[in-house]
């Protein structure tokens, strides 16, 4: 391609790492456990294959997220990652953010103040929602204490999914319950006066092993980097499981996450480039904090008929309960304040009925599924100026403005939305013959969205009722058992969550085609992806310019790239896992006089590479570097400012020691090694600086 002869040099050195490699991607997870009874096998919602890269490598080929059903992955039509619990601990990280640096295609957003995750997929802005085991989760943050794998489906997930980002499905895959014993207890510092405690549990509580529990728990408390950053956390997730009988199981889980930390709007933009001010400065005040709390129940369920039917299902409830004290900086040195409340309410059901069947001589692998889905977002707040400041020498911690009418004011923000949506999903997946197979699919989709705005005005009140259709259709070709070639049609309908909006518009539709090659070796050892694919969105919103607390439509927009990831065992004594990506996303339709523009927040190129070595002479050291780059981005869809190029250093070492029979690991990692600056971005005056280098110790006890 001709953007190869301007490339600068690291994409260049990536790229002939994954050519003289010859391992482009896959997915990397660990299994809770070797023997679960029978019917517990299979009966994650929403799970992708297992790739380990300790010791010898094994490969489980099988896919959940991208088609609900057991086609292994090698077969599935579509660009699968996943990112496993290995990998979460070796790089430490703290956050979805960190997990997701090792995928292509994907960006972090600095999302309000840092008080949720988003994220930018395939050239697109995600709403401000994941998902948790295949349902959506809407405004929250996810503690990785319980987490087993992160997946990112690539591209529209419409046709089995129901409303969602075109982009890509970003879903926390969590632990289960095991029927061997396990307990763990770590112990993290690090800079910053900064510690992480985690405790694990589980086993069975039935001498059969039918009746099984699972306990992971977090505390978090400390100082980031930036000035009055106090944070604390408290997060607990228990998980009932019981196989009622060989063909029946059960699964009741719950999350309590507790939030408080003080809100940072970042570095705001001077004229077409970002601020100069030190990377420590934030612009609050002493005592302000957001308070957070989350809770959520889910039930789900499975029953096999036979070897060639299963029905399962579930429902979800999840509730945010949310305070600010907010106090963000604008260009000029004048500081605004954002007090007020909000709850979110998430809730949802669903039930899959599939099965194998032959039909006219065809092997059929079918599924045929329902689900509702209702969010529920209640904001008042009061949003008016705090005072005028001098940033250049201003101390945070000498600013003393009384709060106190803020605290008693007018809550003249108030948005009040909700919506509502049911659809059936048909899917069938056939075996046209021995190398060929076909992926048919359709959801039926209907959404119901009422809204209620007011921003010191009248308040207003509109509603919208909508149907959408979103189809599904690929075609897979299995050259050989080492490689599978095929092209894919897909599409969306509405976002997964709206946030913060003025007014209702038409749903935000999608579609996409794909063609991609999958390639694994016998043994599992090298696995990998490749894709190219164009991706078309219109009524897309985005962060009003002049107001960036409210959306705008800014019309069309088209994204088209290539996606290489890539992971496998070297030997007994090296392991990597990397990712390139190269998107070309720009406006193609607007009415504010920006088309032709970049799409903020996506960098042309991205890459990632983490190596790790086990030297076999001291097999309990191992040693991890990993590099996180990519190109220069802009902020806004005016491009009016951007940020250049980086490239972080991360790097790890563990020892692995018996202590009294047991087995412990001490480890330690150091992130960005040389000190990179730059910047998740979000508007003209919320840009939060990368971390300087930051050291973590890390002391784990598996009893």
């Amino acid at each position: 391609m001709a953007f190869i002869h301007t490339q600068p040099p690291w994409v260049i050195t990536l790229c002939t790492i994954c050519l003289t490699t010859g391992t482009p991607f896959v997915a990397q997870a660990s299994q809770n456990d070797s023997n679960p009874p029978p019917a517990q096998e299979n009966s994650r919602p929403a799970e992708l294959p297992a790739v380990t890269v300790t010791g010898s490598a094994s490969y489980t080929d099988q896919s959940g997220s991208a088609t609900k059903s057991t086609v292994p992955l090698q077969e599935t039509p579509a660009a699968v990652q996943v990112v496993g619990e290995q990998i979460i601990h070796e790089q430490r990280d703290v956050q979805l953010q960190d997990v997701l640096r090792n995928v292509s295609g994907v960006q972090s957003i600095y999302a309000f103040g840092g008080g949720y995750e988003r994220f930018v997929v395939r050239g697109f802005q995600q709403s401000v929602a994941n998902y948790r085991n295949g349902q959506l989760i809407a405004l929250s943050r996810f503690d990785l204490a319980n987490v087993d794998q992160v997946e990112v489906l690539k591209g529209p997930g419409g046709a089995l999914y129901g409303t969602g980002d075109p982009g890509g499905i970003v879903n926390v895959v969590t632990k289960l319950p095991t029927v061997t014993p396990q307990y763990s207890f770590s112990q993290s510092i690090g800079s910053h006066d900064s510690y992480r405690t985690e405790v694990e549990a589980s086993g069975p509580l039935s001498e059969d092993g039918r009746l099984r529990y699972r306990l992971d728990a977090a505390y978090d408390t400390g100082h980031t980097f930036r000035l009055l950053s106090e944070n604390e956390r408290v997060f607990i997730a228990p998980v009932l499981e019981w196989n009622i009988s060989p063909q029946t199981l059960v699964r009741l889980s719950y999350e309590h996450q507790r939030d408080r930390f003080a809100y940072d709007s970042g570095t705001p933009v001077e004229g077409s480039g970002l601020a100069d001010y030190s990377r420590k400065l934030s612009f609050g005040q002493p005592g302000l904090q957001d308070k957070h709390h989350r809770n959520l129940g889910e039930l789900f369920f499975e029953h096999r008929f036979s070897d060639t039917l299963k029905l399962s299902g579930g429902a979800l409830t999840a509730g945010n309960r949310k305070t600010y004290q907010d106090i963000y900086l604008f260009e000029g040195g004048d500081r605004y304040a954002w007090f007020g409340h909000e709850e979110v309410d998430t809730s949802s059901g669903w039930l899959d009925l599939q099965g194998k069947s032959n039909l006219w001589g065809l092997e059929h692998e079918w599924l045929a599924g329902v689900s509702y889905r209702r969010v529920k977002s209640y904001t008042d707040a009061t949003d008016d100026y705090f005072d005028t400041i001098d940033p250049t020498t201003f101390d945070p911690r000498r600013s003393s403005v009384d709060i106190s009418p803020f605290l008693t004011a007018e809550r003249g923000v108030v948005w009040d939305q909700r919506s509502r949506n049911v659809g059936i999903s048909l899917q069938d997946q056939i075996t046209l013959a021995p190398q060929w197979r076909l992926l048919a699919g359709v959801r039926i989709e209907r959404l119901t969205r009422d809204l209620s705005y007011a921003y010191y005005s009248p308040t207003e009140v509109s509603t919208r009722r909508d149907t959408g259709t979103s189809p599904r259709l690929a075609l897979s070709y299995l050259a050989s058992p080492n490689w599978t070639f095929y092209g894919s049609y897909t599409t969306s309908f509405g976002p997964g969550v709206e946030y913060q909006n003025a007014a209702l518009g038409e749903p935000e539709k999608a579609l996409q085609f794909e063609l991609g090659a999958k390639w694994q070796t016998a043994d599992g050892r090298f696995t990998g992806t490749a894709a190219l694919y164009q991706l078309e969105k219109s009524n897309i919103s985005t962060p009003d310019p002049d107001n960036p607390n409210l959306n705008v439509p800014i019309g069309e927009a088209r994204s088209q790239g290539l996606e290489l990831d890539f992971q496998g065992q070297l030997s007994k004594q090296w392991s990597l896992l990397g990712s390139y990506s190269y998107t070309d996303a720009e406006i193609t339709r607007d009415t504010s006089g920006y088309v032709g523009n970049r799409l903020p927040y996506v960098p042309p190129h991205q890459g990632s590479l983490w190596v790790k070595f086990a030297p076999q002479a001291h097999p309990d050291l191992s040693f991890g570097a990993g590099v996180f780059a990519a190109s220069r981005r802009y902020g806004d869809t005016a491009n009016s400012y951007s940020d250049g190029g980086y490239a972080q250093l991360d790097l790890m070492a563990a020892w692995r020691l018996p202590v009294q029979a047991r087995r412990a690991t001490l480890q330690l990692n150091v992130h960005n090694v040389t000190d990179a600056l730059y910047y998740n971005m979000r508007t003209r005056w919320s840009n939060m600086p990368s971390s300087p280098r930051t050291v973590t110790a890390t002391l784990k006890v598996e009893l």
